[in-house]
């Protein structure tokens, strides 16, 4: 057993994580709407990387604190065909292994984010330049014949 101290606790990742959070914010509220402005096309980009890393990283933390209710939900409805006894076999394996699947849970989701992103982010690529070659050769529609 262990016995808290409130006066002993260990506040230094609860202000890091503030700063960082309030740092990040400020920096989005300010860079936006000045990029924005100022028609800066690349830092508007950079922002809204930023954010999608942001927004990755914080589903990745709400499935984290999500993943015992999602366990029970999901085994019930998978397994609704199996006995009670079974159900409580699962739900105790996963308990069990409760660490181990929550790191990977945690690796997954986020490699599987990055992935997605990064598929979504070549494909946009690869419409830019594609429209670059079509401005290049003059107009968006370009009629070619065999003669």
């Amino acid at each position: 057993m262990e016995i808290l101290d409130p006066k002993k606790t260990n506040m230094s990742s609860y202000l890091t994580f503030g700063v960082v959070s309030v740092v990040y914010g400020l920096s989005i509220y300010y860079f936006l709407p000045k990029a924005m402005v100022s028609f800066n096309f690349s830092l508007i980009l950079k922002i809204f990387f930023f954010i999608l890393v942001g927004m990755l990283l914080g589903l990745s933390l709400l499935a984290f604190n999500l993943q015992r209710f999602l366990e029970i939900i999901l085994t019930h409805v998978f397994l609704c065909w199996e006995k009670t006894s079974m159900k409580r076999l699962v739900l105790k394996n996963f308990e069990s292994h409760r660490q181990r699947n929550k790191m990977t849970s945690i690796i997954y989701s986020i490699s599987l984010g990055f992935i997605i992103f990064l598929v979504v982010s070549y494909n946009m690529e690869l419409k830019t330049i594609e429209l670059q070659a079509l401005q290049y050769e003059g107009a968006y529609l370009i009629i070619k014949s065999g003669n």
